[in-house]
């Protein structure tokens, strides 16, 4: 049986692998890895809802403090990974606009 301290370990290490997908992720990549950050959120939950389960709640609540701060970081990384996203599509959204205006000026002269 996997002691509490090695099953702590190996969420943290699949947090870690979460970040650094998280850290690569743009709007180039958006569709392939989304699903796979997805897929790895959900293996986490699962994770830490097994050690909830499987050991009694004043053995995990440190570990739970500390993966709260995770989740703090791991929230504050999307939330930024999506702005950039919002603001990659606004400019080629804009450079768009720009393409379709100048062509419409074309045709009227």
């Amino acid at each position: 049986m996997i002691s509490l301290e090695k099953e702590i370990e190996n969420v943290k290490k699949e947090l870690q692998n979460f970040e650094k997908l998280l850290d690569n992720f743009n709007l180039n990549n958006f569709a392939k890895d989304f699903d796979i950050l997805n897929s790895e959120l959900e293996k986490i939950k699962k994770q830490r809802n097994d050690l909830i389960k499987k050991y009694p709640k004043n053995e995990i609540e440190g570990f739970n403090k500390e993966l709260d701060v995770f989740i703090k970081q791991i929230n504050s990384k999307f939330d930024n990974v999506l702005l950039k996203i919002k603001k990659e599509q606004k400019e080629i959204s804009s450079k768009l606009q720009n393409g379709l205006n100048k062509k419409k000026l074309s045709t009227y002269r």
